[in-house]
């Protein structure tokens, strides 16, 4: 039967859903003391220029190394130090231990004895005694008890009657009734025989090579316990093998493996289950809950809470990789958390667990704020409203006080209610502390928490009389302003005056405290602005008393414009490209808005709106007679424009470069004389011909609409002429789009 000595109740799951837990019995993490023998003065046994006190560590050391990772091992010494019998015994009692084993190595006067033995004890001098008995020389006799006397142990019997005493090593004492932690140890001490002697080691002493020994550590440990005969240092080649550290090693895992094999600790083993806080934390409060097991194929966690005082389980985390969680508790109380681990093929609903005990307590109740509706200080009889706000806790009363500082006089102003503020009118100048106290309904307590809130009351506070400037608002940038604050009541009042930007934001200092009652303000930038004085006595600790402001515009200086111009010359065709360029008396900061108005539609166009281009490009898309405007202002200018220009400007579908003849006026009669017009606006323009007698005051057709910009004109009698051309699109449906004429005289 193998020893679980760490039972683990299983737990009903609430509201019947089944069982959190299996109904089993399993190790948490089993505690193994090894006890390296001898040490320190107590060398053991010398034999071929080894010391078993050395050959106890080093293999006690290599059976922990393999141990650790399923198990809590402990060695009862770690250094080369003396420790009595009954020193290792009680240290593996203190450490309520599941398994005790002793390290030792065999000698004898026989250098060809040879092999390994395990002891153990069936008598526990500590534990239950209903059925030991005594064997000694030959008879068997009932069991009295165990006696130290002047540094030697006797057993204490009775033969018919009579009390007698046995040395220890006189006599043997055996359990009828063996209890567990004897049967353990008997069926652990076969195993670890037999489990050594597939190494080559004959058994010794037995035929199984187990034998029930009263030692020491075996009878006065409470726990399962063993000691170990690894082999006979006084027989050359068994203490050539085991010196050796290929060998111990394999000596030290046929130990661990038996006893991993014998306790079932090849499962999972939680090896660290902590928090980040420590118990006890207030509700609200984020744990980190981190846990990490050894031994195993892809493990899997687990968290549940479980609350003890309402008895509910709520699963924080189910089966996953993830060795932590956050775990914030929103209500108090005292609480148990529970990490399962299972590996990841595993059927079971755990293969092992643990369980914290945590206390999560209510958050304290906390004044978050204390607040008054005037700023201290105020004057006398003013009506002050004091307000407190208060969290956490059931039903919250709060307790005003009054507290003066100068006559250090308390005064009741509100006993405990529900109402979170009161109206306080002081009547008189002084030091004042308003105290509030807070506490739950339930509070047998004369307060759970307070706040202080320092006040001053005087007999009348200071006063701003006068804030003005020398020159109204609105006034040109760059110009001086002198800015005159008067002040009354209060004792050494200090004066600080600032510029705030209203269109930024932005504040400068424009004088700290002094005893100036004025400034010269002077501003280079265009805007609006708003003036403040702050007022305080000398001895005020606040940043100010009092304070007025006043609004003030700075307007920049205004722009005129120069020069209006375009860089083609009217009439255009329509589809021409023009510039329009405004020139001003204040380049840098100068913006410029461009107009378009249609004096026939009488519609006005946007062509341009503010900004720092002086100049842009205006494509008319129909003839007609325009207005080009320019507004132009200052940079931050508020008006909608400082200063305007115009110009008239007309487009025409074609325009006519020229119109002349190839004789000038006058020519005889029979004189041919060539007219010539050439005109632009169009891919496609026609030309017509006429004369005028304006002595008849008869037309001639000259020539009729083509593309020929020429006609040879013979004049046949003497007179006054005029000669026109008419000028069209060849789409057009007009007469003509436009025209020129010429007066020509012929003698």
């Amino acid at each position: 039967m193998k020893l679980l000595s760490k039972i683990i109740c299983s737990f009903a799951l609430l509201f019947g859903v089944g069982s959190l837990f299996n109904t089993q019995v399993h190790a948490e993490s089993m505690k193994i003391v090894i006890d390296p023998g001898h040490g320190g003065s107590d060398p053991g046994a010398v034999n071929n220029g080894l010391r078993e006190k050395d050959l106890t560590l080093q293999l006690s050391k290599r059976i922990e190394k393999y141990l650790s990772p399923y198990a809590d091992v402990t060695l009862t010494r770690e250094t080369d130090k003396y420790l009595s019998l009954e020193q290792r015994a009680n240290f593996a009692n203190s450490l309520d231990a599941d398994l005790f084993f002793s390290i030792h190595f065999d000698s004898s006067v026989n250098p060809y004895a040879n092999g390994i033995s395990t002891h153990y004890s069936s008598y526990r001098a500590n534990l239950d005694q209903s059925g030991y008995y005594v064997v000694h020389n030959g008879g068997i006799y009932d069991y009295v008890d165990e006696r130290k006397i002047n540094g030697s142990t006797y057993i204490y019997y009775t033969d018919r009657g009579v009390t007698k005493r046995a040395s220890i090593n006189d006599c043997m004492v055996y359990d009828s009734t063996p209890g567990q932690a004897a049967t353990d140890s008997k069926e652990l001490s076969l195993e670890l025989a037999n489990s050594l002697a597939s190494l080559g080691f004959n058994k010794m002493y037995t035929s199984t090579g187990t034998k029930d020994h009263n030692l020491y550590v075996t009878r006065h440990t409470n726990m399962a316990s063993v000691l170990i005969e690894n082999g006979f240092t006084s027989n050359v080649t068994e203490a050539n093998k085991v010196s050796s550290p290929s060998f111990q090693d394999k000596m030290a895992k046929k130990i661990a493996d038996t006893v991993i094999n014998h306790y079932g600790l090849g499962k999972p083993v939680i090896t660290t289950y902590t928090v980040d806080k420590a118990s006890p934390q207030v509700e609200g409060t984020r744990v980190i809950l981190y846990a990490r097991a050894s031994n195993g194929d892809n493990l899997q966690y687990k968290f549940w809470q479980h609350n003890l005082d309402t008895d509910e389980w709520k699963l924080l985390q189910d089966y996953s990789a993830d060795t932590n969680i956050g775990w914030t508790p929103d209500k108090s109380g005292n609480y148990e958390l529970v990490v399962h681990v299972r590996e990841g093929s595993s059927t079971n609903s755990y293969d092992t667990y643990k369980v914290m005990q945590y206390q999560v307590k209510p958050k304290p109740v906390s004044i978050q704020s204390y607040t008054s509706d005037l700023p201290s200080p105020q004057a006398k009889e003013t009506r002050v409203i004091i307000n407190a706000n208060a969290i956490n806790g059931e039903e919250l009363q709060y307790k005003f006080w009054q507290h003066n500082m100068d006559t250090d006089e308390w005064k009741l102003l509100q006993d405990y209610s529900t109402d979170t503020n009161i109206g306080w009118t002081p009547d008189r100048a002084g030091k004042y502390q308003l105290v509030v106290h807070v506490k739950e309904a339930a509070s047998s307590r004369s307060y759970d928490t307070y706040k202080v809130m320092d006040y001053l009351v005087k007999n009348s506070l200071v006063e701003i009389q006068q804030f003005t400037s020398d020159k109204p608002s609105p006034q040109l940038e760059g110009t001086q302003v002198i800015v005159n604050a008067k002040a009354v009541n209060g004792e050494g009042l200090l004066y600080k005056f600032w510029e705030q930007n209203l269109t930024t934001g932005e504040w400068k200092l424009l004088q700290d405290y002094s005893v100036d009652t004025n400034i010269t303000w002077t501003s280079s930038k265009a805007d609006k602005y708003k003036i403040v004085v702050h007022v305080k006595e000398s001895d005020s600790v606040n940043s100010y008393d009092t304070y007025k402001a006043i609004n003030y515009v700075l307007e920049p200086n205004p722009l005129t414009i120069s020069s209006v111009n375009v860089d083609k010359p009217s009439p255009q065709p329509y589809a021409t490209d023009i510039q329009i360029s405004a020139t001003s008396n204040i380049s840098e900061t100068a913006n410029y808005k461009f107009w378009l108005f249609n004096k026939k539609t009488n519609q006005w166009s946007l062509l341009q709106d503010y900004g720092p281009d002086s100049n842009v490009i205006w494509s008319p898309v129909e003839p007609g007679e325009y207005k080009l405007v320019v507004h132009a202002k200052n940079e931050g200018s508020l008006k909608s424009y400082d200063d305007y220009q115009y110009i008239n400007y007309t487009v025409k579908k074609i325009i006519v470069d020229q119109f002349n003849a190839d004789k000038v006026s006058p020519q005889p009669i029979g004189t041919s004389v060539i007219v010539n017009a050439s005109a632009r606006g169009s891919e496609s323009i026609e030309y017509k011909f006429w004369e005028y007698n304006y002595g008849t005051k008869k037309w001639r057709l000259l020539q009729n609409y083509n593309a020929d910009t020429n006609v040879e004109w013979l004049p046949s009698a003497s007179g006054k002429y005029k000669l026109v051309v008419h000028i069209k699109e060849s789409t057009s449906q007009a007469s003509y789009d436009t025209y020129e004429y010429m007066n020509f005289n012929i003698n």
